[in-house]
């Protein structure tokens, strides 16, 4: 297999998806000449558009995996998407061709239009980022304490334009063209109206690819239902579930793509059965119960995917269902009409209603989210947990489906197994792991369960790793203190390099730069290996390195080679 070319070479770019926004600039899926899928980086001043084609003299670079076990896999992440290399525009010259024009490009433009026309209206910032969020797919605007709020709300489903916001426009959709199975061919245009201004919908939202695939999931439904067949629902579901995989297979690691189709296949497995139990109550019983009942088997159906990949579960869910979800669509209607109305500037003092009923909706919402207690968060949960709890939430759906004595033995094994899993003991957690934070130092020990997180500077960053070392090795606690000089086999060499006259150690740990001789720590302290964490320059590094190679000793660089564990 041939290495991959990191030399400075020119490459032909095509802008294809706007990735992300961070502190540090933008990102951007390209696709080169060669049709290679790669991570394009920009900084905060180069702002791209969809179809920008792109000629730039650059370095393809591997995209790297993560220096701690605890950080998150960005290298998978984009694996699973295609891109395995990724270049920087940062401070490098490049020269924009004539763009390639496409369906995406001007839906991307449009949905661009259409914020910045957004802005100009009356609207308050967390309104307008509200109203983006919900209709243009645009959630970049809202804060990190609204969205903490419909966190622990249970209610981060509501921003998100997935299944439940195109399952509302759609049954909004219906309800209009319900008048037109008067005329004739009228149920073949009430059928196909709505699959058509559901098309339409997705280019106001830019194209993106979870809009896409739940506007596919509600054509083949519709169109299921439209045959009025036992079971057609159920199976226009499948139907694009598979058509969907043909198309791309990569949408199977795609976490919305699996949490949309799980909590789908539920409501349409179980809400008949449900909805049976209340046939002969009163109109709003039953409207009550459907609202409270899509609730929990969506949830029932996602919660092996929610607590492996977010290890989280709001208990106040069903309260949302119940209070929040029926505005949504009144609450979505709004938002649509806020959008459309933003390019007639004299209907603009009719938005100070809409900021009133805007406010009204994330005020709730920021009153449920203040019941902290009720939001369960840092559960570890294992591959095999979700597994096994995966497969109990099938059979309990089977079993309530349609109950016989065999399925509630299945169902008994399976939960024991579950149960049981549970209670085994997780692989033990290092005894010390030297840690890579940029520009610190970090190292973990774990006695009794119970970790100790070694620090240079109680940062941020340092909180969070410490927190996700806790969660990761299943841990009963995580206590915090400076960086000591000394750990039985390590020893710590900093700034100070104060290292005459201890006694030898195994490994030493370089840190912030120390302005040493390492070919006579070698000889006098004879370690097995040296390590120089990311409190380090680059240039000392690369001298350190150097000399451990001249003198045979093992030699390991948290900022290149990632964290090291020492057990």
């Amino acid at each position: 297999m041939s290495k991959p070319n990191t030399t400075e070479t020119v490459h032909e770019l095509v802008v294809t998806k706007a990735a992300n926004t961070n502190t540090f600039g933008h990102q951007y899926i390209a696709v080169t000449t060669k049709k290679e899928r790669v991570l394009l980086q920009t900084n905060l001043s180069q702002r791209l558009t969809v179809g920008d084609r792109l000629l730039v003299q650059a370095k393809l670079t591997p995209i790297q995996a993560p220096r701690n076990p605890m950080d998150f896999d960005f290298k998978t992440y984009m694996l699973r998407k295609g891109v395995v290399r990724k270049i920087s525009l940062d401070k490098k010259p490049f020269v924009a061709l004539a763009p390639k024009n496409s369906l995406k490009r001007w839906a991307y433009k449009l949905q661009q239009q259409l914020i910045a026309q957004l802005k100009q209206t009356p609207l308050n910032q967390n309104n307008k980022a509200l109203v983006m969020a919900l209709v243009l797919g645009h959630k970049a605007e809202l804060s990190e304490e609204r969205l903490a709020q419909y966190q622990r709300a249970g209610a981060m489903h509501l921003l998100a334009i997935s299944g439940l916001h195109i399952g509302i426009v759609f049954m909004l959709l219906r309800f209009f063209v319900r008048p037109l199975k008067r005329l004739r061919y009228g149920k073949v245009l009430a059928t196909l109206i709505p699959v058509l201004l559901l098309r339409c919908f997705v280019l106001i939202t830019g194209g993106s690819a979870p809009v896409t695939r739940a506007v596919t999931m509600f054509t083949f439904l519709q169109l299921g239902l439209a045959m009025a067949r036992k079971n057609a629902g159920i199976q226009g579901v499948w139907v694009s579930f598979v058509l969907l995989l043909f198309v791309n297979p990569r949408f199977i690691f795609d976490v919305g793509f699996q949490l949309s189709y799980a909590a789908v296949f539920g409501i349409v497995w179980m809400m008949p059965h449900w909805q049976r139990l209340f046939l002969k109550q009163h109109r709003t019983v039953r409207y009550l119960a459907d609202l409270f009942g899509v609730g929990v088997i969506a949830q029932l159906a996602i919660l092996p995917l929610s607590l492996y990949y977010f290890n989280q579960f709001p208990l106040l869910f069903w309260v949302s269902n119940l209070v929040l979800v029926p505005l949504l669509g009144f609450i979505i209607t709004l938002a649509i009409a806020a959008v459309g109305l933003s390019f007639f500037p004299s209907v603009y003092p009719a938005y100070d209603i809409a900021n009133h009923i805007f406010d009204a909706y994330q005020n709730t919402v920021a009153w449920i989210a203040q019941w902290e207690r009720f939001f369960i968060e840092r559960i570890p949960f294992r591959t095999i947990d979700a597994v096994f709890l995966g497969v109990a939430v099938v059979c309990l759906f089977g079993l309530l489906s349609r109950p016989t004595h065999k399925k509630m033995l299945l169902l008994g094994v399976v939960s024991v197994l579950f149960h049981s899993n549970l209670l085994v003991q997780w692989k033990p957690p290092p005894k010390a792991l030297i840690g890579h934070a940029y520009k610190n130092s970090l190292l973990f020990t774990v006695e009794n369960r119970i970790g100790m997180a070694h620090y240079g500077k109680k940062t941020e960053k340092i909180v969070q790793l410490a927190a996700q070392f806790q969660l990761d090795n299943r841990l009963d606690g995580m206590h915090f203190q400076r960086l000591h000089n000394s750990y039985e086999d390590l020893l710590v060499v900093d700034s100070l390099g104060i290292y005459k006259g201890v006694l030898p150690h195994k490994i030493v740990l370089l840190r912030q730069n120390p302005s040493i001789h390492l070919d006579d720590l070698i000889e006098q302290l004879k370690p097995q290996i040296i390590i120089a964490d990311g409190s380090n320059y680059p240039s000392f590094v690369g001298r350190w390195k150097a000399t451990c190679e001249a003198r045979n000793t093992r030699f390991h660089s948290t900022a290149t080679a990632g964290s090291y564990p020492l057990n």
